[in-house]
């Protein structure tokens, strides 16, 4: 009898504390001190409670536990540690509020129907085999809360939300840690419709040793502000957005739509940012240290972003990748490296890149368009295209293959055209332009500073390469390929301000005339005539020959200066007569001399010459040393008769004039005469 008066006062208490007893579940003891629920209960009369609920504990524990009222409104503080066992649940259209105290988890937790319940200044315990689920339209909120996990997978899933059952799972998480004991990685999970909304989450993974791994499936959508977490999955339809964040990776996969702003992106293992399969990613205000891929029809959108160095950007598969409004690519010790394959396009607009390497292949597209670059090498591979726009690349361009490269309004460093590559230059500036193999190019309205060409096994003749304006040249004009190749290259309206740069492979034949040449190779078995042309320097190797020859032109005169013409002038080399010739009425006579042979071995001087000149029974003879085309006077000295001839002359001219002027006056008429 006195055991079922206990029974039942214990019972009593229980009403009193705002509890009630269901079938089938561990008893939870909770005690409150809420001025609103026990105002001024004393001490005493908490032990008293406590004594009594034992009792009931001892007698109902294998029929009953203890669960939180429907309805309930606050339950303020937890005096002891509580442990909510396998499968405890919160149902119902409950709304449960849990306070300032430990909770540990050592089942599953599940918060399901439209239940909702608010876990404040707590510290939640889930230990090796606890996890917690959301599901239907139920809400979990977490408020300056502490949520650890002590279980040594590798990754374990502590938090799930899923079935919605034409409802919405949320989570909502405010100022609020994640931690664990191991350094592992634990997953919160979003199936279905359900949500998630952080603010002010902290998983520091160098301090507390966890790795809080954010997931969104389906069409679940997920927003974080001011958190900071090891990685954000978004998979097929999910919405995730980040805000003020700071995370190591960002995966993205099966159509979802992601976007980040002003957040902190860094790796140093793992790619920072991956877009798979139709994904849609948008990332603005940002810092992105570590690698990015884009892949499947990806879209991947970066704006006013800083983008450290030394990674690597990969994009392929019909992917498109957008680095516009003020972004940055930062100088970095190492190269980043952006591979643009399989359909794909790249876009770089209104940035500042530095320390730069883009690859173009397959049928690739990549534009960039108001952009300053410092030491940036791009090359258009395979059937790639390539455009440049109202830019400055300090660096290179390389066009390769069957590549398409428009450069526009813009300023290169070096532009090299090779293979099969088709070019278009216009109204641009160019420092250094080289052109190889079958590369169609075509320059207008531009100016290059320095221009090199390479052909190989050609035959013809160039003449005229000066800096200038060029109106239209076409070098294929002067030059045909017999088995080798030849660049198509043509200049309208475009002026030469430097130097030009001639190489010759194969079996060439070519002479160049009246030409300024910086610089001239030639390899295998060409054979190469410079005539009248200033030669910087050269490059011989192999069977290659080159020889220089230079004019020299040999004006005759007499000790008075006059011409003589028809003047007897020969040449000769070391003893050797060369060649022989006549003046012209005004005593000119030219001649093309060999100035120096280069080959394999070496350079071949052939520059010291005799000149002799033979007029009536006068001649003359100077040696002359050649160092480029050059003019000489050879005065000859006048035969015996030639001084008295001339004294005659005059004495008849004089007599002559004398004559003239008595026979004037004779036929003047007298003074006076009628």
């Amino acid at each position: 009898m006195l055991f079922h008066i206990l029974k039942s006062f214990a019972r009593l208490i229980v009403v009193k504390h705002g509890l009630k007893l269901s079938k089938g579940k561990t008893i939870n003891i909770y005690c409150s001190t809420d001025n609103s629920n026990h105002e001024g209960v004393p001490m005493k009369r908490c032990l008293l409670c406590l004594s009594l609920c034992l009792v009931l504990v001892f007698s109902v524990l294998s029929q009953f536990s203890l669960t939180l009222r429907p309805g309930l409104a606050a339950v303020s503080s937890l005096v002891s540690v509580s442990t909510l066992d396998p499968d405890f649940i919160f149902s119902g259209n409950n709304v449960t509020r849990i306070e300032n105290g430990t909770l540990t988890v050592t089942g599953t937790m599940i918060v399901e129907d439209n239940a909702t319940l608010y876990l404040v200044n707590m510290t939640i315990a889930v230990d090796a085999k606890g996890t917690i689920n959301v599901e239907g339209n139920a809400t979990l909120y977490l408020v300056n809360s502490t949520l650890s996990y002590s279980n040594r997978a590798r990754e374990y899933n502590m938090m799930t939300l899923r079935n919605p059952v034409n409802g919405n799972p949320r989570l909502i998480l405010r100022n609020s840690n994640m931690v664990s004991k191991f350094s592992r990685a634990f997953a919160i999970r979003f199936y279905g419709n359900s949500s998630g909304d952080f603010e002010m989450m902290n998983t520091d993974p160098k301090l507390a040793g966890a790795r809080l791994d954010v997931k969104a499936y389906n069409s679940s959508m997920v927003r974080l502000s001011g958190c900071t977490v090891y990685s954000v999955y978004a998979y097929s339809d999910s919405n995730v957005t980040i805000l003020s964040s700071k995370f190591s990776t960002l995966y993205a996969e099966g159509s979802p739509a992601v976007s980040v702003l002003a957040s902190t992106f860094n790796s140093a293992v793992d790619p920072v940012l991956r877009a798979y399969d139709y994904s849609e990613v948008s990332v603005a205000g940002c810092t992105v240290e570590g690698n990015i891929s884009a892949y499947d029809h990806s879209v991947l959108s970066i704006s006013n972003t800083r983008i450290k160095g030394g990674w690597r950007l990969s994009i392929n598969d019909y992917s498109r990748v957008e680095i516009i409004s003020n972004s940055t690519v930062s100088l970095h010790k190492y190269s980043t490296n952006v591979d643009v394959k399989g359909f794909s396009f790249f876009s770089v607009s209104h940035a500042v890149l530095q320390n730069l390497r883009v690859n173009t292949y397959d049928n690739a597209v990549a534009s960039i368009s108001d952009t300053v670059a410092t030491y940036i090498s791009i090359f258009a591979r395979d059937f790639s295209n390539v455009t440049i726009l109202r830019s400055r690349l300090d660096w290179f361009l390389r066009a390769l293959d069957h590549s398409v490269v428009s450069v526009l309004n813009s300023t290169l460093t070096t532009l090299r055209v090779e293979d099969f590559s088709v070019v278009y230059v216009s109204s641009s500036n160019l420092s250094m332009m080289h052109a190889e193999e079958s590369a169609n190019t075509t320059v207008s309205n531009s100016i290059i500073e320095e221009l090199s060409i390479v052909s190989d096994s050609v035959n013809g003749s160039i003449t005229g390469l000066e800096p200038g304006f060029f109106d239209w040249w076409n070098f294929t004009s002067f030059i045909k390929s017999s088995r080798g190749y030849v660049p198509l290259l043509l200049l309208i309206n475009t002026q030469i301000r430097g130097d030009w740069d001639l190489t010759f492979l194969g079996s060439s034949n070519v002479t160049i005339a009246n030409s300024t040449i910086n610089f001239l190779e030639a390899f295998d078995s060409s054979v190469v005539k410079v005539v009248n042309s200033v030669l910087g320097s050269e490059y011989v190797v192999d069977q290659a020959v080159v020889r220089v020859w230079s004019y020299l032109r040999v004006h005759v005169v007499d000790r008075f200066g006059i011409p003589l013409a028809w003047a007897n002038v020969s040449l000769q080399s070391n003893g050797s007569p060369v060649e022989s010739k006549v003046t012209d009425v005004n005593g000119w006579v030219s001649f093309t001399v060999l100035e120096r042979v280069i080959d394999g071995s070496g350079v071949y001087p052939y520059d010291s010459y005799t000149v002799d000149a033979t007029w009536a029974e006068s001649s003359g003879q100077q040696a002359v040393k050649m160092a480029g085309s050059k003019e000489i006077a050879l005065t000859l000295p006048l035969p015996w008769w030639y001084e008295y001839a001339i004294i005659a002359v005059c004495i008849v001219i004089g007599v002559g004039i004398v004559l003239f002027v008595l026979v004037m006056k004779r036929r003047a008429p007298k003074p006076g005469a009628k």
